[in-house]
């Protein structure tokens, strides 16, 4: 009996329940089938990650709205096209996140230079993939297809053509297949991702992505979910409210301006009747009526004879103040991506300490999501193209710098403060990197940057009394 079983097999009691069929793995012996212990196979996969997904469709969203990747994608991306402050915290995040510098490691060597080149050599720029890829923190997720070509020179196909002529193989471009184009996934036994299967326009022809030709970005691997984790899926249940709360409000204020509309029609008219298909008839014409009235440069009402139309008055202010329940709201969509400093001014309070704490929590989370797509270039692309072209060379790795920028005072002081104690500090380092961050153009080939004492007193090594004298460097005026 045990030899007819290769996966499967009965045990009775113990942790697995009475009578209930365990996975045991088909390398195990069959001594270790019924005891756990000697045996196992270091090499094979005994459990599972737990996602819930069946025939390609992951359900692990248990909220009907946000539920298959194409239904949620139409959401989240309502959310931020629609909604002023997710489309404020989306643009900033964006903005900040593509003027951040990208360098290969270790720099002079083949390999980053290489590399490099291959950023450079795409049809589309790194600043407009980087673009592209930052789609998913919106979406929780990016698929992007790695296409390649043979560097052979110029061509008229802008996908193929290349400034290098070295027959190598680089990157075309790394489009993203859109999150709203998904038609399901492709796992295997074990439940590891082999693939995406897209249905998009014009001819929604099914189109099957390998995991080997594609750069997967995601916010989050919880469960190896494919579809990751939205940045805004916090702020789902706040933004429904906002947009359900400023269309009643809209509705509100509409019929403040313009009144109740009562439609009372002549004695004798029963439009209540639903037998009679004439007064059914004149009872949707009334409700068009009073539901059509506004003030605007179409106003008016033609009434037949007998009909009359009041507008009721306004019975007075709201029990409840919508602005400061829209505004609750919105709040805690900007807080849910720490992103609420695009609020602060906004109610005229919160001091100088707190928005510079605020500033770097966000910056934070954002070198957070560089780390991602730089660890994906690093794990996904390289090897790919390491294999592909037979290199031997180490494999460099892709840097980003920081989000956020210095404030120059803070930083003057601290150089300042370490000066004037004699720390051991190398100029020639340091000046030029000051100076990057001040936008100071960079010196000239062989520049000096020795520190020199500075004349007024204070700073780089100079003691706390004023030098004699007065003027330029060395003294002279």
């Amino acid at each position: 009996m045990l030899n007819e079983i290769e996966k499967e097999d009965y045990r009775w009691g113990g942790d697995f329940g009475p009578r209930e069929i365990v996975s045991l793995g088909k390398a195990a012996t069959p001594q270790a089938k019924y005891w756990l212990g000697g045996g196992a196979d270091i090499f094979e996969e005994y459990g599972r990650s737990g996602l819930r997904h069946w025939g390609g469709f992951v359900f692990e969203e248990w909220l009907n709205q946000l539920q298959q990747g194409r239904q949620a994608a139409q959401v989240f991306r309502e959310m931020s096209d629609q909604d002023p402050i997710i489309g404020a915290i989306v643009y900033a995040i964006q903005s900040l996140m593509r003027r951040v510098s990208w360098w290969f490691e270790e720099k002079d060597s083949r390999g980053a230079v290489w590399m490099q080149g291959v950023l450079d050599d795409m049809q589309f720029s790194w600043e407009d993939t980087l673009g592209e890829i930052l789609s998913f923190l919106v979406y929780g997720y990016g698929y992007h297809e790695m296409c390649f070509k043979i560097r052979s020179g110029y061509s008229s196909s802008p996908s193929l053509s290349s400034m290098f002529n070295d027959g190598q193989i680089g990157i075309a471009k790394i489009p993203l297949r859109a999150q709203d184009s998904l038609w399901k996934w492709v796992f295997d036994d074990v439940g590891d991702i082999m693939g995406m299967i897209q249905n998009p326009p014009p001819d929604y022809l099914l189109r099957f992505i390998p995991r080997e030709k594609a750069l997967h970005f995601r916010t989050s691997i919880f469960k190896d979910n494919p579809e990751g984790r939205s940045i805004l899926r916090n702020a789902y249940r706040s933004w429904w409210f906002v947009k359900n709360i400023q269309q009643i409000e809209a509705i509100g204020v509409e019929r403040d301006l313009a009144g109740l509309p009562v439609l009372t029609p002549p004695e004798g008219v029963d439009i209540w009747d639903a037998a009679d298909p004439t007064m059914a008839q004149m009872f949707q014409q009334a409700k068009i009526t009073v539901s059509s009235v506004r003030r605007d440069e179409q106003e008016g009402v033609v009434l037949p004879f007998g009909w009359t139309l009041e507008l009721l008055s306004s019975g007075g202010s709201r029990q409840f103040h919508t602005t400061e329940i829209i505004s609750r709201y919105e709040t805690r969509i900007a807080t849910s991506v720490l992103a609420d400093l695009v609020m602060m001014g906004q109610d005229k309070v919160g001091s100088y300490a707190l928005s510079v704490t605020k500033k770097d929590m966000f910056s934070a989370s954002l070198g957070g999501y560089l780390d991602i797509i730089s660890s994906v270039i690093n794990t996904q692309m390289i090897p790919t193209l390491w294999q592909l072209n037979g290199f031997k060379d180490p494999m460099p790795k892709l840097c980003h710098g920081s989000v956020e920028t210095i404030d120059l005072d803070t930083l003057g002081n601290y150089i300042n403060r370490i000066a004037k104690v004699g720390a051991p500090i190398d100029w020639s380092t340091a000046l030029p990197w000051m100076n990057d961050q001040a936008g100071i153009p960079a010196a000239s080939p062989g520049w000096d940057f020795t520190a020199k004492p500075m004349t007024g007193g204070g700073g780089f090594g100079a003691d706390d009394s004023a030098p004699s004298g007065s003027g330029g460097e060395n003294g002279k005026s």
